[in-house]
């Protein structure tokens, strides 16, 4: 049994490269590391650079919570997110102002998805232009695009060389939580805490298609193999949707 050890802090994410012989984690101290599937041998730290808030967090840094291998695996992709603590509290006027309990947050924003060489461990590319919390990350099939959904209600396409933002995709009314691409990457589809998914032209960005409510947020999205359906997860349901031609 292989086993990765030497890391003081809890891993969030795990994914194998295509080829099935390295490993990316995703670790609570905003970094990711690379190993050997093989051996367990770690082979390189990406530390994501301090955000110009983190030293005020006193919760620590952010986590990195998404990575992911591009298809041909010389590239991965990392997403840090933010910790957050809130507290709770009252204002009763019959109460001294210095007994009051208020309501306050500490938080952590990056908004920012990296590019990284899985060789070198180099930061490629910083894809900064979201204003929210990046919920969800997707590769291209032939790797020279990515698509992002946040927080801030919109998803992005990126040029995976440039790092240049390539089109905006607006027309949620909440969160968008999930992204993919379709086989051939003419099309994407997002996921959306408005409870629908939508299907876009990846060039021009136009909306094609939204699918029919389900009972709660969207949590996955996926094309078939053949590009001709989409499936959408709720809580309880699964949508089936047709893509029009």
């Amino acid at each position: 049994m292989l086993k990765i050890l030497h890391h003081p802090s809890p891993i969030l994410r795990v994914t194998f490269s295509p080829d099935g012989k390295k490993i990316v984690t995703g670790f609570d101290d905003n970094t990711a590391t690379l190993w050997d599937a093989e051996t367990g041998r770690e082979l390189k730290t990406l530390k994501i650079p301090a955000g110009k808030d983190e030293e005020k967090n006193l919760l620590g840094p952010p986590v990195v919570n998404l990575v992911a291998f591009s298809p041909d695996g010389r590239k991965i992709i990392t997403v840090s997110q933010e910790r957050r603590l809130s507290f709770g509290g009252f204002e009763d006027e019959r109460i001294p102002p210095r007994d009051r309990f208020y309501t306050s947050e500490v938080r952590f924003k990056d908004n920012t998805a990296r590019i990284w060489d899985s060789e070198t461990g180099q930061e490629l590319q910083a894809l900064k232009g979201h204003t929210d919390t990046i919920n969800a990350r997707a590769f291209s099939p032939d790797g020279k695009k990515i698509i992002t959904g946040s927080q801030d209600k919109t998803a992005k396409i990126w040029d995976v060389e440039s790092g240049k933002e390539l089109k905006t995709l607006k027309g949620h009314t909440n969160w968008v939580t999930s992204v993919a691409f379709s086989p051939d990457g003419k099309s994407v589809a997002t996921g959306s805490f408005d409870k629908t998914a939508k299907i876009w032209d990846a060039e021009t960005g136009q909306e094609l298609q939204t699918t029919p409510k389900h009972d709660w947020f969207v949590k996955f999205v996926s094309f078939s193999p053949n590009g001709k359906k989409l499936y959408s997860i709720g809580s309880s349901t699964i949508q089936v949707s047709l893509l029009k031609n």
